[in-house]
């Protein structure tokens, strides 16, 4: 990701904290499941990669000026 210039350069995939369930709500934990989901069936699409993926990421979450503003966006995408 670093040679691709894709900031901030970690892998989604293998990056996670085990106890998220003490640092986020009910709601905001659901929604983060969902972006999971959502980012493992486009890194199955045709044409992306770890590195495309994170790059859509990263251009969604400019669009919003908070994480939970974010997340929202994904749950409205979603129905």
């Amino acid at each position: 990701l670093q040679e691709r210039r894709v900031f901030p350069a970690f892998d989604i995939e293998r990056s996670s904290t085990r106890r998220e369930d003490l640092l986020l709500s009910g709601d905001e934990l659901q929604r983060v499941y969902m972006m999971r989901r959502m980012l493992g069936h486009l890194m199955d699409t045709p044409g992306y990669d770890i590195s495309s993926a994170t790059s859509a990421v990263m251009e969604r979450l400019r669009g919003t000026r908070t994480n939970y503003e974010f997340l929202e966006t994904l749950t409205k995408d979603m129905m």
